[in-house]
């Protein structure tokens, strides 16, 4: 599946829930399947500035693919790298740089963030477009 794809697909299973406590339910459930992060990339460098929990978030490039990892002691937090993951691992740099990120503002997402959580999407979102 190419970027656009996977950021429809993403977001039709957002607005497949009625309301948003079910699909903050989803997210966190998304969380909870998050793969460990290996302890040695939760470091400062990779620690989100932006979020109150215990966050950490990597972004490696193998063969010009992202790869995502991350960490966090919150749910929702956990939730949004485990969505991170799943629309931008295996997609290409240049993939990247040729299309937009829409999926947070068109589903929704964004506006029904706390402050903080929002901040924190933002962050991640724009480590990975400065990359491309």
């Amino acid at each position: 599946m190419n970027l656009r794809e996977k950021q429809d697909l993403l977001i039709s299973t957002l607005l497949m829930f009625d309301n948003w406590p079910d699909r903050y339910t989803h997210i966190i459930e998304l969380g909870q399947s998050l793969p460990e992060m290996p302890v040695h990339l939760q470091v400062p460098a990779n620690r989100l500035e932006t979020c109150i929990s215990r966050t950490f978030f990597h972004i490696a490039i193998p063969e010009g693919r992202i790869h995502i990892s991350g960490s966090s002691n919150s749910s929702v937090p956990a939730g949004l790298i485990a969505m991170l993951k799943e629309t931008f691992d295996g997609i290409s740099l240049s993939e990247i740089s040729r299309n937009d990120i829409y999926f947070h503002t068109r589903s929704g997402l964004l506006e029904n963030l706390s402050y903080n959580r929002r901040l924190s999407l933002e962050e991640m979102i724009n480590k990975i477009i400065l990359l491309a």
